[in-house]
């Protein structure tokens, strides 16, 4: 997760920066991160509070509005 908030959050935050979909292999890396955190589980098999809290802290603040739409 902290290499996740150096790279991909704004400074001093664990707030995600927009998507920059013009660098797809920052964009590909930015989404392995959370998909390998989601696979960690403890001793009962459920996921971490603290890994939920960040996933879903992603999903409230995805963005894409600053990316040209692709057809």
């Amino acid at each position: 997760m902290r290499a996740f908030q150096k790279y991909f959050c704004f400074p001093n935050s664990t707030t995600p920066i927009d998507n920059d979909f013009g660098d797809f292999q920052q964009y590909f890396i930015k989404c392995t991160i959370p998909q390998a955190l989601a696979r960690i589980k403890d001793g009962s098999g459920d996921t971490r509070n603290t890994v939920k809290l960040f996933l879903i802290k992603l999903l409230k603040f995805n963005d894409n509005s600053n990316n040209d739409v692709c057809l």
